[in-house]
């Protein structure tokens, strides 16, 4: 299985503003998404359910530090609402086709600034909620990192048609197909945030 990056394109000011905002209607609308249904689906036993812990984000309640997880699956159920899904078909899967970005983007492109996984997940939220113990993992890029990542990744130009060709071949070319999907799919989000100026806001797990 392993562990993927998914990202969203989100107003921070927004996301912020239902933080304890007592709205049971974005509460409602929240459990009622596809996302929020795929996450409580998995809850653990024994640890705040994500419907609480996103009840208790909303309505601006004590957290129990113990089940710092649940907190971290509730705000992706509010990223996913309140933003745009960044994800589109491709999966970002930490310590591969991450990897790979960074190992194409230096020897294809001349790019090394740029570390994939490092870059969408270093930067902390700072939302007050419990730390995460192991996972979900999450980070912001803020205007000035996109802008330097939009400036970083300006000039590559990488088509569906390119990637398709690329996987259709021998093992060399597939690799450098996955790389070069998962390129794109960052230059994607990246851009989708610039131009909208918003927030990137990206998981793992």
């Amino acid at each position: 299985m392993g562990l993927y990056i998914l990202s969203y394109g989100v107003e921070l000011a927004k996301l912020k503003q239902a933080f304890a905002s007592q709205d049971a209607a974005l509460l409602e609308a929240v459990c009622a998404s596809d996302t929020f249904e795929s996450y409580a689906s998995q809850d653990f036993p024994g640890a705040v359910p994500t419907g609480e812990a996103l009840r208790q984000i909303i309505f601006g309640e004590p957290y129990n530090v113990q089940s710092g997880h649940s907190y971290g699956y509730a705000l992706i159920c509010l990223c996913s609402y309140l933003g745009i899904d960044l994800n589109g078909h491709t999966d970002l899967k930490l310590g591969y086709v991450t990897d790979l970005i960074d190992d194409y983007l230096a020897d294809d492109f001349d790019i090394t600034g740029i570390a994939c996984a490092e870059d969408l997940l270093a930067e902390d939220l700072n939302l007050g909620l419990p730390p995460v113990a192991d996972f979900p993992d999450s980070g912001v890029l803020l205007a000035a990192e996109i802008e330097r990542l939009h400036q970083e990744l300006a000039n590559i130009a990488i088509t569906d048609e390119e990637v398709e060709a690329l996987l259709a071949g021998d093992a060399e070319q597939e690799e450098r197909g996955i790389a070069y999907e998962g390129i794109k799919a960052l230059k994607d989000r990246i851009d989708y945030c610039h131009r909208h100026k918003l927030a990137l806001i990206s998981f793992c797990h």
